[in-house]
């Protein structure tokens, strides 16, 4: 039986370069270079140090995604590969073009490819443009035999949706399952509202009804609907800066601490509670299912992300539609009344001490980790 995860740890890669140009990327639209490389604060050594199932808990769940291509950066490959070698489990967001590091992760060990799930974006207008369509369908067959998990995902903006036979058609083909649907949300507004002109209904409904995709169902279900349940997030869950380790409970949440700094130091728990800052859980789908919100009752993370058909076929492992078929309060010490009370009493204090006295709450820490590492 695969090992129980303890964490959800989503890391962020702030490096843009990518080698694709799709015209509804945020980055595009914002105006920002999609040539930046990404620059790390630590060395291998400490960040590996610091992914130590002793410091965290036990085996976490890691989603690695970068502003641009993921796995572009040696170092970010590198970071994956302690990661399996640890016993950890891990998603890369990839547009699974980049031949030579999927050469290289099938070269792994079988126990860690078996912890590798490809989170593979499909682009289609831009792989059909650049002659990568059969680079990507490739890469992700290869990687299944291999031992690893994969799905695709499309991102529902009007230019694709004249497509969507030819690309189901060509998904059928090629894999023997459909891609999943994403929401095309305005990144840079503070809403997150869809980029669409049809109505929320009409929106979802032609991708569920095309694509039959629960992953896109569940984003229907949860659009706009602020989780005002106790949210576990700063406890199970932390969102990490790869380059400078900054991390916090989850989005929009302040930073609570350094992932890397003091390898040897437990993480900081600041739990959300019923604090959250952002409108609507926007990526709840892939969180919420994991139990960090247990009054949010929901299937398992494997059956929103996985596509299979009626041949018995699967885009997932058996080892890893196992290791996600679990809840956070499963595999946790879920709080009591006194401990949800305390915790959203600590958070309230904390939140107003760091708007109105930052430096506090930082002379704090220090002295903390002056006592624990005597």
């Amino acid at each position: 039986m695969p090992e129980p995860i303890k964490k959800f740890i989503e890391v962020f890669v702030p490096g843009t370069s990518c080698n694709l140009k799709c015209h509804y990327c945020y980055l595009a639209q914002s105006g920002v270079s999609t040539s930046q490389r990404s620059h790390f604060c630590f060395s291998d050594e400490q960040m590996r140090r610091s992914i130590r199932k002793e410091r965290l808990g036990g085996a976490c769940l890691f989603n690695i995604c970068a502003d641009g291509e993921t796995m572009l950066e040696p170092r970010t490959m590198s970071f994956i590969h302690g990661l399996v070698e640890e016993g950890h489990y891990v998603n890369i967001v990839t547009n699974a073009t980049m031949t030579a590091r999927f050469d290289e992760i099938i070269s792994w060990p079988e126990k860690q490819r078996q912890n590798i799930f490809f989170v593979a974006s499909f682009h289609y207008l831009e792989l059909k443009r650049l002659g990568l369509l059969s680079t990507y369908f490739s890469n992700l067959r290869r990687a299944r035999q291999a031992g690893c998990s994969y799905a695709s995902f499309l991102v529902q903006c009007e230019e694709y949706i004249e497509y969507y036979s030819e690309i189901k058609d060509l998904f059928l083909k090629e894999l023997g399952v459909l891609p999943h649907i994403m929401k095309y949300r305005d990144d840079l507004s503070s809403d997150y509202h869809l980029k669409t002109s049809r109505s929320v209904d009409e929106y979802f409904d032609l991708g569920i009804e095309f694509f039959h995709s629960k992953y896109f169902e569940f984003e229907k279900e949860s659009y706009e609907k602020k989780i005002k349940s106790f949210c576990y997030a700063g406890d199970w869950f932390y969102y990490v800066n790869l380059c400078t380790g900054d991390m916090q409970s989850c989005y929009s949440q302040p930073i609570i601490g350094n992932f890397f700094k003091n390898p040897d130091s437990p993480l900081p728990v600041r739990t959300v509670g019923t604090h959250c800052k952002v409108p609507y859980c926007y990526n709840g789908v892939s969180r919420i299912p994991l139990g960090l919100v247990p009054e949010y009752k929901c299937g398992y993370y494997w059956e929103y992300h996985q596509s299979n058909n009626d041949k018995g076929y699967s885009s997932f492992s058996d080892h890893y539609r196992q290791a996600t078929s679990i809840k956070l309060y499963e595999t946790n010490s879920p709080y009591n009344s006194y401990q949800m009370q305390k915790a959203n009493i600590s958070y309230t204090i904390s939140d107003y001490l760091g708007t109105h006295h930052p430096n506090f709450l930082s002379k704090i820490q220090r002295i903390k980790n002056r006592f624990h590492n005597k």
